[in-house]
This record gives C-alpha cells, structure tokens and sequence, in this order.
C-alpha cells in the first residue's frame, strides 16, 4: 500500500484513541429509541444523523418514506405504516464513479421495551444495546469512514449518497421504492449491516416475506346451539399445521408460524381468528410454487371447516445471490482488508436485508460492512468495539483505492 495512505489512515483514525469516543456516540445514539413503528423516536433519530452528516457532505435532506400498508388482521383493509422520514445526503453527483452507502434508522426495539439502554462488559471490550449491532454501529462506520474519506485529496473522484431508512426490520415497505431509485443512480453499493463474530461478509441470503392469515368463522354459544357454530380457532389451527408442514414439501425453505390470537370468551366458539407468518426461500422461483400450495391449502381447509379463510402478504425481500460483479466487489474488499490485516471470509446467511432489494434492482454490493456483533434482535445483541475503529479503516481505505484507481471499478460496477 501506498506510504501516503497508510500515513493517512494512522493520522486519521487510532483505534486505541478512538473507542472510548466511538462508543461514546453509538451509546448515545442507542439511547434514542427508534423502533420501527415509532414515528417520534425515529423523527429524533434522523435529526440526530442529519447533524451528524452535514459538516461533510454537499447536501442532506429528509423525504417522508413512500407510503406503504399492512392488513388488518381484523378485517383486512389496508393499515398505513406510521409516517417516517428518509435521509439521503450526497456529494458529487457528477463524479466519475457513484457509490451508494445504505443503511436503516430503526431497531426492533419498541419504546416499551425493556431494553432500552447500553451497559459495557467489564473487560471494556464489548457494548451491549438497543440496536448496537442491528445497525446503529453500522451507521456510525458509514459515517465516520465517509468523514475519514473526505479528508483525502484523491476524494474528488469518488461521488457519494447515503439513504438511511426507517423500515428495514419489517421489510421496507416503503423504503423499498427508493432503494430501486438509488440503485439506478449507482455503480456499486456498500451496506453496514452486522457481521458474525470471526468479521465474515455475507455471501448470499435468503428471501422472504411477512404474511397473515384471517379466519372468519361462525359465533354461537357453546351450551345451545352449538353445531351451529364455525369455529375459527380450530380452522386456523389446521391450517397452521399444514402450513408447518411444508417445511417438508420445500425444505430448501423455511416456514414460520409466528402470531397466533382469537377468539373473545371460552364459552362462546370463535369467530374469528388470525396468525402471522414468515417464509424464506432460497431462489426467487420457489415464490410461486409455495404460493400456489398454499392456496391449496386455504381452499381445502376453508371448505372442510366451512369457514372463511383470507391470505395477505408478499414476498417483500428476494433471494440474494451474487453475481459475477458482486464476486469481484468482495474480491476487491476482500484484498483490501488483507491491506489491513482483516480475515474476510464470507459466508450464507438465511437473514434478508436491502442489500437483497439492491442487488434484485441491479445494483452489485457488498451488505454486511459494519460492525462485529451478534444476538441481533434480543436484549443480548452486543457489538465488539474495537470492530468500530476497524471497519472504519475497511471502508476509508476501500474508498481510497476507488478513488486513486488502485482499484479497477469496471470489474467489480455497473459502470458501462
């Protein structure tokens, strides 16, 4: 590597000195809660990056994510998502090469949760917190690296744009729409989510989607006329057992029963009734397979048990699996990490993520560039700190290499 460089990164960026500030931030910024369906936590949240960006890009600004809908589990008409906002900052969009770098605001964890703070083990190593690895560490790598990145003199030849949304743990419903817009604007993408402890890149990953089920039975009291009623309940119970069964039929897939809620009273048969459900597939062409069986499935149970039984849900992440461009992407991140002594294996992953959605836009990236981590979604989710330092120096220098054409981004873009 170039001395200049090297000297760079070291006058930029110490990882012994930085921790204690780096967690400092990322402490902070876990403090605020923004859960997905948390319109006040996330509105506080995007302020909080908007502040954090500004000194160092052109321009920022803040766009309501596009509206988006989920069922009623009740009656089934459309529910609108809570209104969120999206960020997007750029610099140079008139460069020769146009890196997108994603990432997303919210956690899973809702404002009466009771996680909702950060503790330090006491060897000092690790940070355990709301949203520290999924993915406000990945945020602050995203950032700090840009920051590092425009301090060198070879960054007029690199244009950037971060879009950071506020709806990936529940699949981007919105945020969807300008993840197909940006990756049109773009050579390549780099997206900060987590990796596994050992620091692996994700390979490929699963698709999926969110899907729910009503059942509309019959009410009767239980101790008169009780034939007479059509039990919800007990319909949606077969099909669920059906439904688990298809782990059997497609067992490159995954089927999922999460939710399951009905009825009012014991002594009355439900009327209505509802589960949430997740699949996973492991190439887009199983989508409509699986969809035409379960179709099956809902007609032959709902006619058995004389019941109505309503489908909603889509496959809202597609399989991700690479492409030649994205091979050598994570050839090129790969070489430049042993530049820095960092072992970058990658593996499969059954987790969906943007990256996913880029890539189906046709977008090469790499999704997996933030920090090390792991118990993702749990009040043991947990980030290695001296990861935060080191991905920082991943990203600056990859950036580097673009930009003084170390790197041949022809190989590895969709430049033409």
């Amino acid at each position: 590597m170039d001395p200049k460089v090297t000297s760079f990164l070291h006058q930029h960026c110490h990882p012994k000195e930085a921790v204690p500030d780096l967690t400092k931030t990322l402490t902070s910024w876990c403090d605020c809660n923004s859960g997905s369906f948390h319109p006040e936590g996330l509105a506080k949240m995007a302020d909080i990056l908007v502040d954090a960006i500004k000194p160092f890009a052109d321009t920022t600004e803040l766009i309501t994510t596009p509206a988006a809908a989920h069922p009623s589990p009740v009656t089934g008409e459309p529910i609108p998502f809570p209104e969120a906002q999206s960020l997007i900052a750029r610099t140079r969009p008139d460069a020769p090469i146009q890196v997108l770098l994603n990432g997303h605001m919210d956690t899973v964890y809702s404002p009466d949760s009771p996680f909702q703070s950060c503790t330090l083990s006491p060897d000092g190593k690790k940070l355990n917190g709301p949203g520290v690895a999924d993915m406000k560490g990945g945020l602050l790598v995203m950032i700090k690296a840009l920051e590092m990145f425009e301090k060198h003199p070879a960054s007029t030849q690199v244009g950037w744009e971060i879009l950071i949304t506020p709806d990936e743990e529940i699949g981007s419903p919105g945020g969807d729409a300008l993840l197909r817009q940006a990756a049109s604007r773009h050579h390549l993408g780099l997206v900060f989510e987590s990796s596994p402890p050992g620091g692996s890149l994700v390979k490929s990953r699963m698709g999926g989607g969110n899907f729910l089920l009503r059942a509309e039975g019959h009410s009767v009291h239980v101790g008169k006329n009780f034939s007479d009623g059509r039990n919800a309940i007990q319909a949606l119970s077969a099909f669920i057992i059906a439904f688990q069964q298809l782990n059997d039929e497609f067992p490159e897939a995954r089927f999922n029963t999460g939710i399951i809620e009905g009825g009012t009273v014991t002594n009355a048969v439900p009327d209505h009734a509802h589960a949430h459900f997740n699949i996973r597939i492991n190439s887009n062409s199983q989508t409509q397979p699986i969809q035409n069986r379960i179709e099956e499935i809902r007609k032959t149970i709902a006619q058995s048990h004389n019941v109505q039984l309503h489908w909603h849900g889509t496959f809202s992440r597609p399989h991700k699996k690479p492409d030649t461009l994205t091979e050598n992407l994570y050839q090129a991140i790969r070489e430049t990490g042993s530049i820095l002594d960092q072992d970058l294996p990658w593996h499969d992953t059954g987790g969906g993520a943007d990256g996913s959605n880029l890539l189906h836009y046709g977008l090469p990236n790499i999704d997996s560039l933030g920090v090390i981590g792991a118990h993702l979604h749990s009040p043991q989710e947990y980030v290695e700190l001296l990861s935060i330092p080191s991905r920082i120096h991943l990203t600056t220098l990859f950036l580097i290499r673009l930009a003084t054409a170390e790197l041949d981004a022809a190989s590895f873009s969709s430049i033409n």
